[in-house]
């Protein structure tokens, strides 16, 4: 059985974009993790997609912070610091990281 790695250092990471690509059923998510770690701009790509919900209702007011992420077997929910819970579901857990190359 595959696992998720984790995820913890998307805690008040800056959410840039969410790009699905439905031929090849991957999400990737870009995003700038918070300033407590050394990573830089980041890459999550998730592969066998099944299910994507973004919500953008902002019920705790804009933000576009991750507040939390949470992995169970195969779901992924980003907790924002609006209150909105971004939700991948995969086929089975296949995730890739990768921070941008500087320049």
């Amino acid at each position: 059985m595959l696992t998720m790695p984790s995820l913890e250092f998307l805690h008040d990471a800056i959410l840039k974009t969410l790009c699905i690509n439905w031929e090849e059923r991957t999400l990737a998510i870009r995003c700038i993790p918070n300033g407590f770690t050394s990573m830089r701009e980041t890459t999550i790509t998730f592969s066998n997609v099944i299910n994507v919900i973004v919500p953008h209702t902002d019920a705790w007011g804009p933000s576009f912070y991750i507040n939390e992420a949470r992995i169970e077997a195969n779901r992924v929910s980003l907790e924002m610091q609006s209150g909105d819970v971004i939700v991948i579901e995969t086929v089975e857990p296949c995730i890739e990281i990768r921070e941008a190359l500087e320049g």
